[in-house]
């Protein structure tokens, strides 16, 4: 990935080729100065500010959040998955995070997948969707008393 060329180093803040060039000779030792230059992927960074904060903390959902274990028909697909902990391969339900609602309880082994992320729920955790966030405990309760410490945010 090629950050924005510097105007002092390229004398032109525009010159990504050249900035491609120098970095592909520095992470691979070579460069192929005939060579057209393809482009296939372009990211964007961006950094927001709301105007305003959260209404409610994490802990604040924690404490007022009734769980309840997700139901069999939110269930997205299966597949085939191996976890270390067991030593084999086992049916694995896999869950569109779109498709759960607040409150609903995943325990593990699970997938709970977005167009950006992959939350893996290992065996012996349990997932809970909260309004902001996937608090994930490793082993413990499960979310049966309704608040976890230390939980894992996502």
């Amino acid at each position: 990935m090629i950050v924005k060329p510097d105007m002092d180093e390229f004398g032109d803040d525009w010159a990504y080729g050249d900035a491609f060039i120098k970095q592909h000779e520095q992470e691979f030792g070579f460069t192929l100065p005939d060579r057209d230059i393809i482009v296939d992927d372009v990211r964007v960074r961006g950094i927001g500010k709301t105007s305003g904060g959260l209404e409610k903390t994490v802990n604040q959902q924690l404490k007022k959040i009734k769980p309840r274990d997700v139901t069999p028909d939110k269930v997205h697909t299966k597949s085939k998955v191996y976890f270390e902990t067991r030593q084999q391969r086992e049916e694995t339900p896999i869950y569109k995070l779109e498709g759960l609602d607040v409150g609903d309880r995943i325990k593990g082994p699970a997938i709970i997948a977005d167009g950006t992320q992959t939350i893996i729920v290992t065996p012996g955790a349990a997932a809970l969707i909260i309004e902001t966030h996937v608090v994930i405990t490793i082993g413990g309760a499960g979310f049966d008393t309704g608040y976890v410490n230390p939980p894992t945010f996502f």
